[in-house]
């Protein structure tokens, strides 16, 4: 479930890049859309009365709250990275993301690393560091992007709701907001509301698809299995991305950058090895026990 939504999201930028719309306009259809299918997805399953009860508890809320606005803060930087020609930067901030949810996992949630688990972190830091002096400035676009999404990860590990819950409480939250700004955009007679296109339109319907399942199947997978592991897999979406940057988009990339995914890559291979191991000692441990 965690690799479906993370090469789906690999793959992305090149939905987002089929039809030039502003990214605030982009933004607020995609949470409408995606707020229309969840609800009608509750509906069909009887779920909508759990929304309620769940909106009625003010931790719930206020949780829900949180996640929204590091989901929309997350889209807003990603959205823009793709329009405005800079899938490396939207690559970069994911390639930082994992890095921040192993920091996340072992520093709030107490989980453990390994020795080979520590080394490939290092490993992978440090091939982020060289994609970063790359870049030669601070990668303000990617920070936020990793920053916003590490932080939306950890809250729906912890979150009190299932994936489809939670995602439809986000929608639920956001949805006035988007509403009010595509009305607003509407009156003043530059927004997209009433203004049909073949094809845009079809697009447009076609984001909560894009948006929703993915975020569904990150949420479902986030909750069964060790966040450090999510993060770590999470390498694969970002490396899609580059690679949709270079061979699809053509940019630029040199050399140093190809150095920092190499690094970044062979992080992700020790750090696979040795969860492996941990997982080996772990169940021959519990042998041993039930054997005494």
């Amino acid at each position: 479930m965690a690799l479906g939504a993370y090469i789906w999201w690999g793959v992305s930028p090149v939905f987002w890049k089929i039809h030039d719309v502003p990214v605030l306009d982009a933004t607020g259809f995609r949470i409408v859309s995606t707020a229309v299918l969840l609800g009608l997805i509750q509906a069909k399953r009887g779920g909508l009365g759990d929304v309620r009860r769940m909106l009625g508890d003010r931790r719930t809320r206020l949780v829900a709250a949180v996640s929204a606005a590091m989901l929309v803060l997350n889209w807003l930087g990603f959205v823009y990275a793709v329009s405005s020609n800079q899938v490396l930067q939207s690559s970069l901030g994911y390639f930082m993301k994992p890095l921040l949810s192993v920091l996340l996992g072992v520093l709030v949630l107490g989980e453990r690393l390994h020795r080979l688990q520590a080394v490939a972190i290092g490993i992978a830091t440090i091939g982020v560091a060289l994609l970063s002096l790359d870049v030669g400035e601070v990668p303000w676009l990617a920070l936020v992007i990793a920053t916003t999404f590490a932080v939306y990860g950890y809250l729906r590990k912890t979150a009190p709701v299932g994936s489809l819950d939670g995602l439809t409480l986000e929608m639920v939250m956001l949805v006035p907001f988007a509403v009010g700004y595509l009305v607003i955009r509407a009156v003043m007679g530059d927004g997209l509301v009433g203004v049909s296109v073949p094809g845009r339109d079809v697009w447009l319907a076609t984001m909560a698809i894009v948006t929703a399942l993915p975020l569904v199947c990150f949420g479902w997978a986030a909750r069964r299995i060790s966040l450090s592991l999510v993060g770590v897999l999470f390498y694969v979406n970002p490396t899609l991305q580059f690679l949709v940057g270079v061979v699809v988009y053509d940019e630029p990339c040199s050399r140093g950058q190809i150095v920092g995914y190499v690094l970044v890559w062979i992080g992700l291979a020790v750090f696979a090895l040795g969860s492996r191991r941990a997982r080996d000692r772990d169940a021959v441990h519990i042998v041993s026990r039930e054997r005494a």
